[in-house]
């Protein structure tokens, strides 16, 4: 269905149905950013775009799940525009994707031909699923941007099955990643900013320091590289799959570390 409303028939509540995405917020919400942050770059993150494996590696390396999965139906919390929707599309499970934002319209655009795909924009903490019903669940990079991130890992907890397979993970931030990474200074000035006026900012502003950051990776090294990466300003080159690896790979299975303590933490009584 490509346009219409859905009615629940205890409560008689409506949700609208629009350009075959259920939809279960409202249009404007804290994800607006990233919403268009996606349906602009929609593909930008995709392996078939970059030409390297770099979701696929991520999304099995942080699972471990078997490459079939066919009979299994799999919880996707935070889509973004897809890149790990058709990883998981791929093992042959029924894949249940949902996001905050109208990054939906982006997955939808670039995923939603296959037959073993649902997708739904909704939020976290309200998810329109029944409880206990998915054998695995994964959420990767989302958590950190909810209000509320520990409600939001345990509404993922009460949505799989007892004894199923959750994988999410977190970004990493004490005083030292704080006072090293710019954009935990920059954020809290432009959050209040209207997300189309600021992605025309970013824009002139990558215009500007593209130059300079290609010169001083020119002239120099590691060290020099360090310097963009704190302008923002990291070389998406040839070299980005060795690049990720170094930066966000021992990062994230930190997070996953963590996550697993944070989860043997919950089972402890009381």
């Amino acid at each position: 269905m490509k346009e219409g409303v859905l009615i629940e028939p205890l409560s008689g509540a409506s949700y609208v149905v629009r350009d075959f995405i259920p939809r279960f917020v409202t249009h404007e919400n804290y994800a607006e950013s990233f919403g268009v942050e996606w349906t602009i770059h929609s593909r930008s993150q995709y392996d078939q775009h970059t030409g390297f494996a770099v979701s696929q590696e991520r999304f099995e390396k942080e699972t471990q799940w078997e490459r079939d999965l066919r009979g299994e139906v799999i919880l996707e919390v935070g889509s973004g525009s897809g890149r790990f929707t058709v990883h998981a599309l791929k093992t042959g499970a029924t894949v249940v994707s949902f996001d905050y934002s109208r990054a939906v319209e982006a997955n939808y655009a670039s995923n939603g031909s296959h037959e073993n795909l649902l997708l739904v924009q909704a939020s976290v903490y309200e998810m329109p699923f029944r409880l206990n019903s998915f054998e695995k669940a994964f959420c990767f990079g989302v958590l950190q941007h909810t209000p509320d991130p520990r409600e939001a890992f345990m509404s993922i907890v009460r949505h799989v099955k007892p004894g199923g397979s959750i994988v999410a993970d977190v970004y990493v931030k004490n005083l030292r990643t704080w006072l090293l990474n710019t954009k935990y200074w920059v954020r809290p000035l432009v959050k209040p900013s209207d997300p189309r006026v600021l992605y025309g900012a970013l824009k002139r502003y990558v215009n500007l320091m593209w130059p300079l950051a290609r010169l001083l990776r020119k002239v120099c090294s590691f060290r020099t590289t360090r310097v963009c990466f704190r302008m923002r300003m990291m070389q998406r080159s040839r070299s980005w799959p060795t690049w990720t690896r170094l930066i966000c790979c021992p990062r994230s299975m930190t997070n996953l570390r963590r996550l697993r303590r944070f989860d043997a933490g919950l089972r402890k009584p009381g």
